[in-house]
C-alpha cells in the first residue's frame, strides 16, 4: 500500500483505539507516527482527541511528537484537554507536551478544560509534569480560563481554578471580568463563588 493509504489506516485506528491494528501498521512502516495529514494532524492528535491511551503510548515509542502543533496550533494536549482526557493529559504532560502554549487563536490546554467544565483534566494541569502552569493566560481577546469556566458556568472548575489563585479581577479586551461573564449568562451559583 502507499504511504497515503497507510497513514490514513493509521489516523482510522488512532481514533478507533485498536491497538494491535496500530501495531500492525506501525511495524510495516515505523515513520508512519512522525508523518502529517493535510491538516498536519498526527495520529497522536486523534488518539488524544478520543483519549485512547495505549494507542497513545505506542506512538510515543515510534517518536511522535507529544508537541506537534497542527494548522491551527492544536497539539495533542489541547485534544486531550478540551475532550476532558484527564489521563491521557498526564501522559502527555510527562512526555513533554506544553501545558502553556497557545493555539492560533491563544486558547490553552487549561482554557479548553476550563470551558468545558473537565474538572479532573484542570487537576493534570495543575500538577503534572513540565513547566509551572500559568493560570491566569489570556488569549488574543485577554480571555483567561476562570472567565471560560464562568461563562459556561461550570462552578466545580471555576473554584477549583479560584482555590488556585486564579485572578478574578482580570479584565478581557472589553473591560469585563469573570463575575461579568458568569452574571451576564446567568450563573448564580458561579456568581455566589466569585462574591465570596
Amino acid at each position: 500500500p502507499q504511504e497515503a493509504q497507510l497513514l490514513g489506516a493509521l489516523m482510522l485506528v488512532a481514533r478507533s483505539g485498536n491497538v494491535a491494528v496500530a501495531q500492525l501498521l506501525l511495524t510495516h512502516s515505523p515513520g508512519l507516527a512522525t508523518i502529517p495529514d493535510e491538516k498536519d494532524n498526527l495520529a497522536i492528535h486523534k488518539a488524544a482527541q478520543y483519549g485512547h491511551d495505549k494507542v497513545l503510548n505506542l506512538l510515543l515509542q515510534y517518536e511522535a511528537d507529544a508537541r506537534a502543533a497542527n494548522t491551527y496550533e492544536n497539539t495533542p494536549l489541547m485534544f486531550a484537554t478540551r475532550f476532558g482526557h484527564s489521563s491521557t493529559t498526564a501522559i502527555l504532560l510527562r512526555n513533554g507536551a506544553d501545558k502553556n502554549r497557545g493555539d492560533d487563536k491563544g486558547w490553552t490546554p487549561l482554557m479548553r478544560a476550563a470551558a468545558n467544565g473537565h474538572t479532573k483534566v484542570v487537576v493534570e494541569l495543575l500538577k503534572g509534569s513540565g513547566d509551572a502552569l500559568d493560570i491566569d493566560a489570556q488569549d488574543k481577546a485577554d480571555t483567561t480560563a476562570l472567565m471560560a469556566a464562568c461563562k459556561s458556568g461550570q462552578l466545580d472548575t471555576a473554584s477549583l481554578l479560584l482555590d488556585h489563585s486564579a485572578d478574578a479581577l482580570l479584565p478581557d479586551s472589553k473591560g469585563l471580568t469573570a463575575l461579568h461573564h458568569s452574571a451576564s449568562a446567568g450563573h448564580d451559583l458561579v456568581v455566589k463563588a466569585l462574591l465570596q
